[in-house]
């Protein structure tokens, strides 16, 4: 196993306009949204979608029917309760994770990391599973929000060429997000679960990394596996106003190493930059944060993890 090291990117302090901006990354941003708002926020949505469910299945008495079959209006409400019990469980997530990290901010003031984010102290996962859970379960959402319109614009006597030419971008859309949960899934049954084993927890800024990844998968196929740890930041992306896209990923540090041919298991080692303004904080909207990817080109699906790994700044001696 042989290892080249790339030269580091930034060896000083960053000026913002040599930042570089990822395209088509996962914003990991908290919600601002006081927990209590989104409970409140949730009701009217909840009590939407279980009257027009029981209206549609004859248990809610309605004083007018709706043209539309009855389980048109059925999906209707549907997406209504759905959209409003997701919005009540996160606001209750949010309340629960609010209190634990206001305790232990308390209890352990000398361990910032602590409440900052769930972290494993022995390893983080790969992503794959969770993206593809994601993908399918937002592709099942987006279809039954989308059942009314492709009524609709498909089946109704009211659709006109404009309905059909907008449903079918949103269907477009919603295949494309099954696409990305399929690939996501098919990375996972191809390569199985890989980790990234922590040698100690957290990493400090001006140490190194130093790691084990590990994979069930047999890598022999995939000439070689690249290794990129990187510094990232979000921010409010004021290009995207008006698309729904919010939040834009930066790239503010980057070193990588390339493992050929690869194993099952390879020592992981990086040095960190000393600066205190890489350090982790990931419980803000716009939080700041280190990624190891991990990627090989293969026959079919390519190899591809992506983890979390925590580096703070050395807290001050006591």
């Amino acid at each position: 196993m042989t290892e080249s090291r790339a030269r580091m990117r930034y060896d000083r302090d960053v000026n913002p306009a040599h930042e570089v901006r990822l395209k088509g990354r996962h914003a990991r941003g908290r919600q601002t949204t006081h927990p209590g708002c989104m409970v409140a926020f949730s009701l009217p949505f909840i009590g939407a979608g279980l009257a027009a469910i029981g209206g549609a299945l004859g248990w809610v008495h309605m004083e007018s029917s709706p043209d539309s079959p009855a389980w048109i209006a059925a999906a209707g409400g549907a997406i209504f309760a759905l959209a409003g019990l997701l919005l009540f469980a996160g606001g209750i997530r949010q309340a629960l994770d609010n209190s634990r990290r206001a305790d232990l901010r308390r209890m352990r003031p000398s361990e910032p990391w602590l409440a900052d984010h769930p972290w494993s102290a022995r390893a983080a996962g790969d992503g794959n599973g969770a993206a593809a859970i994601g993908g399918l379960f937002g592709f099942a959402f987006l279809q039954l929000f989308l059942a009314p319109f492709n009524w609709w614009a498909f089946a109704s006597d009211h659709g006109n060429l404009f309905v059909v030419a907008v449903v079918s971008l949103f269907d477009l859309v919603s295949l494309a997000v099954l696409g990305h949960g399929l690939y996501h899934l098919a990375r996972v049954l191809k390569y199985g679960r890989s980790q990234l084993v922590f040698r100690r927890f957290p990493f400090f800024l001006g140490d190194t990394v130093e790691a084990d990844f590990r994979t069930s998968a047999d890598v022999r196929p995939i000439r070689r596996l690249v290794f990129t740890l990187r510094c990232l930041r979000e921010q409010v992306d004021a290009q995207a106003a008006g698309s729904g896209v919010t939040m834009a990923v930066f790239e503010i540090w980057k070193e990588e190493r390339v493992v050929e041919p690869p194993s099952r298991e390879v020592p992981v080692s990086f040095r960190l930059p000393a600066e205190a303004h890489f350090s982790t904080e990931l419980a803000i909207a716009t939080p700041r944060y280190w990624e190891l990817e991990v990627s090989g080109e293969a026959p079919g699906v390519d190899f591809g993890a992506k983890f979390l790994v925590p580096v703070y700044a050395r807290p001050p001696e006591r």
